[in-house]
């Protein structure tokens, strides 16, 4: 796995489908715009099956801890679900493009190419995203960075088997730029062509994963358990781990990943109980920034596709329960 053919039986989050039936009453299909602000109010559009819409103001509370909202609106079956963002939401056209940002916008015509015009700072990594079939769009979208000559610098299609874009850019100089959206068949255009640009600045991180999904640990003994340390944008810091469900006799040593640690680096579970019990256990491992107490932690995975970056989707990508095996000392 996977098959050696260029045609993919796999399937993602954004690999979506929409069954309605009915007795004839329209159902929603989708909002325009998108998203909402968190703790704003703004006129939404409620789309319908039958082509119709329906005009309602929505109000999100500044407080509301959730990425979508049930809306109640009037001559709808149900409670519309509205999404939730935390940066400015525009409506195209947009004469200059705030970051962060998300613009809802629609390929109406043949051929048509949106332009978003943006102020990029030198060195400054950007991220772009598209949300089109992850929203039940018709569209394929593809993704661009221009320059001020309109000369195309970087472009996406799709991202692991996903119809939607996303591209990580980072701006060569200060200036003027352009974000682009288009469809991937010039002929694709209409009313359910409609999309979602997400805009904003690459954040440092760091992305740790475990090499195997349990280890075998004797008593009174050592074992080392490989994790696969990735960095992004910069991030240098040291990273503190914990374990969830280890038991008495059981510790981390070393407990902290050095700065500027990255690919392979092995975590050491030390058993200091001569006589434990044999059995497994279910644990997890969990990271976050040293000194950071007020971040959240991250759960460590184990990838359970391996290596293999074209298997596509499957059913579960990733596992963070991991197991502890305790045996006797031989």
């Amino acid at each position: 796995y996977p098959p050696k053919a260029d045609v993919r039986l796999t399937g993602s989050a954004a690999t979506c489908y929409r069954l309605t039936l009915s007795k004839g009453v329209p159902l929603v299909t989708h909002t325009l715009p998108l998203a909402v602000g968190r703790g704003k109010s703004r006129t939404i559009n409620v789309q319908l099956t039958d082509g119709t819409a329906i005009a309602h103001e929505a109000q999100v509370p500044g407080d509301w801890k959730g990425d979508v909202i049930q809306v109640d609106v009037p001559k709808c079956p149900r409670p519309v679900a509205v999404c939730i963002s935390d940066a400015v939401e525009y409506e195209e056209p947009v004469e200059s493009l705030a970051i962060p940002s998300g613009v809802t916008g629609r390929i109406a015509t043949v051929g048509e190419v949106d332009r978003y015009p943006i102020k990029a700072t030198k060195d400054v990594t950007y991220v772009f995203k598209v949300e089109a079939a992850v929203v039940g769009s018709a569209l394929d979208p593809v993704l661009a960075i221009e320059d001020g000559a309109s000369k195309e610098l970087a472009n996406n299609d799709d991202v692991a088997h996903r119809f939607d874009p996303e591209l990580t850019w980072k701006a060569p100089a200060d200036g003027d730029f352009a974000v682009t959206v288009r469809s991937r068949f010039r002929k694709q255009c209409g009313a359910e062509f409609f999309y979602r640009l997400q805009s904003g600045i690459a954040k440092p991180e760091t992305l740790v994963t475990a090499a195997a999904d349990n280890v075998v640990l004797k008593a009174g003994e050592k074992v080392e358990l490989a994790l696969n340390i990735t960095r992004h944008h910069g991030h240098a810091g040291a990273l503190t781990i914990e374990a969830d469900g280890l038991p008495e006799g059981v510790r981390l040593a070393p407990a902290e990943i050095p700065a500027d640690s990255k690919g392979e680096w092995k975590l050491t579970f030390e058993s200091t109980n001569e006589s434990v019990e044999p059995g497994c256990l279910p644990m997890r491992l969990r990271y976050r920034e040293s000194g950071s107490s007020d971040l959240p932690f991250t759960t460590i995975e184990y990838s359970l596709k391996g290596t293999n970056a074209d298997a596509g989707e499957m059913l579960i990508n990733a596992t963070a329960e991991l197991w502890l095996i305790l045996a006797k000392k031989k």
